[in-house]
């Protein structure tokens, strides 16, 4: 072995990348310092480099930046190739030099993915000796590093290689950096396009990462790279490099011995593999990732897993290429069917704009996507913020919270409401501010008003009454009620309707909905029915010639938003395609602009039909105003207004089982009626529509269970009345009380909530009855 300024011979440098497990990478130390022409120096060019390197705390999620890496390492090389291009994002250059269409990667073939991602990204799973610790390799076709410039670029930190650079990645990730702390050893390779070298020597670079514990008084460790003596990365002629370099380009990286958490089963698996991480952090890329597995777990579950592997392009793509209920692609699919598909844009300030897309599907959405992170938002395609099922609950969706996705596309954010929104970690989601106070409340807001999703709701609501076993007398709905009054009065609520009246028990269950006489049977369940099909446009014009906005006046209120109709007789996304050509305004009695009532944005146009969203302003004036919708077409403008009347907001009411619906709803569940997440370790649960509340109690509660089997005859009536009336109240109270924590953990903490509700009822329950014992002897 050779050792002139870093040279050394091509196999040992082909043995760093063949490397699998923490001793290949210390026994080929050992070769290279046993030559005594090698050096440890300090990543990053400081030995004060732990602070910098490790502020995360979720692998998994830094992981991802090696992959965003390797994305820039190919658009990098495309301007290097097209210095006359100016794409102004991620997406613009994909578009451009990847051939994607406007649409992006989920309207590329499964071929044109494969065959882009190949010459892309790809990322693999090794085995390392420990199965929780697998070597995660991530491996980019792009412009590569010289091994001149590793200390300036790939061992740098805080650099700056990004910031004048519309066209990559960046800005708001920490760096790949943060990897090495999940790392035993981390090895880096790398060639420079050969059309790039500009005269320099073709060659290929390695080195190798490790961490070094504190020595003598020293209170922190440092990050340390391998080098040739004074300095040089380690490296070899091209022309002598063996099959990892041979023939290409671009930047190796192996992170040995991975701490990868809770993805570490076959690379495959939707939510515990690779597949999952990557399809959901990078909900909608701007470019395909190929992913492969050489472990034998890996190659048991899919012969092809080392060599084609599979391609992931985002969970967006996944939704997207769902069939609509309705059409002829859904009559033999496999998975979900997609009930009710749209997408919409808010305006949410002159500089601010959101995208905004959702799917609802015909089954519940985990299979597709996490629990935690129904709610996506993205910037340049990576998940930067996520919220839970918890957050449909808060807009009266606990239905379709189990089957509904939200897709929230930031890019169109200025730096100024980027920076306010969004954590410099990726893993630190932001929980308030700007994103929680203007972004989602206005998202929400939209969503909420939407009817088809009301109408989907309310199908759900009602398909899940037709299913429950049994049904709580209105007696003790009523007490209920009347206990719920009584909270709400203490903590300031008004509004109430139930009052303390005795009311006649008729003695029967609830006639359910649809249902015929008292005792007749209840209907037979059906399944929520999605809106019937809008998207056929044959009958419609290219170029539009009638526009009408559904006439008024609506209620619009103070600090929120509402929607009007637009129809327009044009092709299917004729809107926002045209938005350019469109003119919207709000206009008081005298004529003058409304500056406080705003068009936020308008969703797809389908079937000759949109929505237009308006937003009006904590301090719009009270009263009538028209708003007016101006369309340029080739053929001449198109005009159309409405009236809306701005009213006060809301005060603060008591939740619509009190109020609109007089008495909640009160279901028992046997084992055969359970939700799919239920076990007899599940009290029940609160779902919430617009017009009532259902409170659902697991009659098969094993706890429950154990205490009626303690009983006999009556008392056992007479003990599930108590327990309904305190573990109902409980869990309602709970429900409207429970501070919102999103976190992966809230379900869980819901649950255990639950079981002390319930254990406190039986408790007192039990402790009344030893009392009337008591006094009975």
């Amino acid at each position: 072995m050779t050792s002139i300024l870093g040279l050394v011979s091509p196999q040992v440098i082909e043995q760093f990348f063949r490397a699998r497990s923490a001793q290949d990478i210390a026994d080929l130390i050992a070769v290279v310092e046993a030559s005594g022409n090698s050096d440890w120096l300090p990543f990053g060019g400081t030995d004060v480099n732990v602070s910098a390197i490790e502020p995360g705390t979720n692998p998994p999620l830094q992981l991802i930046e090696r992959v965003v890496n390797g994305y820039d390492g190919w658009l990098e090389l495309m301007k290097a190739r097209h210095p006359q291009d100016e794409p102004r994002s991620p997406f613009e250059a994909a578009q451009l030099w990847g051939q994607i269409p406007s649409g992006g990667v989920r309207m590329l073939s499964d071929k044109q993915k494969r065959d882009l991602a190949e010459r892309t990204v790809q990322v693999r799973m090794a085995e390392s000796g420990l199965d929780s610790r697998p070597t995660v390799i991530v491996r980019d076709h792009g412009l590569g590093i010289h091994p001149d410039d590793y200390l300036a670029t790939i061992l740098s930190i805080h650099g700056r290689n990004k910031r004048e650079k519309a066209y990559l990645h960046g800005a708001f990730g920490h760096g790949a950096a943060t990897t090495l702390k999940f790392s035993q050893y981390t090895v880096i390779g790398s060639r420079l396009a050969p059309d790039q070298l500009s005269g320099r020597p073709d060659l290929v670079g390695a080195t190798v990462i490790r961490f070094r514990s504190p020595r003598g008084n020293e209170k922190f460790g440092v990050y340390e790279y391998l080098a040739a003596k004074n300095g040089p990365i380690l490296r070899t002629p091209a022309e002598a490099a063996d099959e990892t370099f041979r023939h290409s380009h671009g930047v190796y990286v192996a992170h040995v011995s991975y701490d990868l958490k809770s993805y570490t089963a076959d690379y495959k698996r939707e939510k515990s593999g690779l597949w999952g991480l990557l399809n959901s952090v990078l909900f909608d890329p701007a470019l395909p990732v190929q992913m492969q597995g050489e472990r034998r777990k890996d190659i048991d579950g899919d012969p092809r897993a080392s060599s084609t592997g599979r391609i992931a392009s985002g969970n967006a793509a996944l939704l997207h290429s769902r069939p609509e209920a309705g059409t002829p692609d859904a009559k033999d699919a496999r998975g979900a069917i997609t009930l009710l598909r749209d997408s919409f844009t808010l305006q949410l300030s002159m500089n601010d704009s959101v995208e905004v897309e959702f799917w609802v599907l015909d089954r519940d959405a985990e299979t597709y996507v996490a629990a935690d992170q129904q709610l996506t938002v993205t910037l340049n395609g990576q998940r930067h913020a996520a919220r839970s099922r918890q957050w449909f609950k808060r807009l009266k969706f606990s239905y379709l919270a189990r089957v509904m996705v939200v897709h929230v596309r930031a890019d169109g954010l200025s730096y100024e409401s980027r920076r306010a929104t969004f954590s410099t970690l990726r893993e630190a989601d932001v929980k308030e501010g700007y994103l929680e106070e203007v972004v989602l409340r206005e998202v929400s807001d939209h969503l909420s008003r939407d009817r088809r999703l009301q109408e989907l709701e309310e199908a759900l609501h009602q398909a899940d009454l037709a299913r429950a076993a049994s049904k709580a007398s209105d007696s003790l709905r009523r007490r209920v009620a009347q206990r719920m009054d009584r909270a709400l009065r203490g903590a300031g609520f008004s509004g109430l309707k139930v009052t303390e009246e005795k009311a006649k028990d008729t003695k029967q269950p609830t006639i359910k909905a649809g249902a015929g006489a008292p005792g007749a049977a209840p209907r037979e369940a059906r399944p929520p029915q999605p809106p019937k099909p809008i998207s056929d446009d044959a009958h419609l014009k290219f170029i539009p010639t009638t526009m009408t906005l559904e006439p008024g006046p609506h209620t619009i209120r103070q600090g929120a938003g509402c929607q009007l109709l637009l129809e327009l007789d044009a092709k299917n996304d004729y809107l926002p395609a045209h938005r350019g050509d469109l003119r919207v305004s709000a206009r008081m009695p005298t004529g003058e602009l409304n500056p406080k009532i705003t068009w936020r944005g308008s969703s797809r146009l389908l079937g000759g039909k949109c929505r237009m969203y308006f937003f009006a302003e904590k301090d719009a004036s009270l009263g009538l105003i028209t708003v007016e919708v101006e369309l340029k077409t080739p053929k001449g403008m198109l005009r159309s207004a409405s009236q809306l009347e701005v009213i006060e907001p809301l005060i603060q009411r008591a939740p619509a089982a009190t109020t609109t619906s007089g008495l909640p709803e009160i279901q028992w569940l046997k084992q055969k009626d359970w939700p799919p997440d239920w076990n007899e370790q599940e009290v029940g649960d609160v779902q919430v529509s617009r017009t009532v509340i259902t409170i659902r109690l697991n009659e098969d509660y094993a706890p429950l269970q154990a205490s009626v089997t303690r009983r006999k005859g009556k008392a056992i009536a007479s003990f599930k009345n108590r327990y309904l009336l305190s573990a109902a109240v409980g869990l309602w109270l709970q429900e409207v009380f429970i501070e919102d924590k999103d976190s992966e953990t809230f379900d869980d903490a819901m649950k255990a909530a639950r079981r002390w509700i319930a254990a406190a009822a039986i408790e007192g329950i039990e402790a009344f009855e030893e009392k009337v014992d008591d006094d009975d002897e």
